[in-house]
């Protein structure tokens, strides 16, 4: 019995992250879209800075990601 409650735990866990992955990519296209819409006659100094600041946005959101997985808090 236990090991059938281990299972359904590790599935569920596996099935928030695959939600919480999902959502990010999702957050992340949006921007991107957004991006190439409002940037389209944009210098490309102007662009590249707006690249770079997704960028941060999605290494700080794997980060935190990370850190709640390994049982830490924001």
């Amino acid at each position: 019995m236990a090991c059938a409650t281990y299972r359904y735990t590790n599935r569920e866990r596996g099935v928030k992250e695959a939600d919480a992955r999902n959502e990010a990519l999702a957050i992340i296209g949006r921007e991107l879209d957004e991006l190439s819409e409002k940037g389209n006659d944009w210098s490309e100094k102007r662009l590249r800075s707006q690249i770079k600041s997704v960028k941060k946005q999605i290494i700080l959101h794997i980060s935190d990601h990370l850190l709640l997985q390994r049982g830490g808090s924001l």
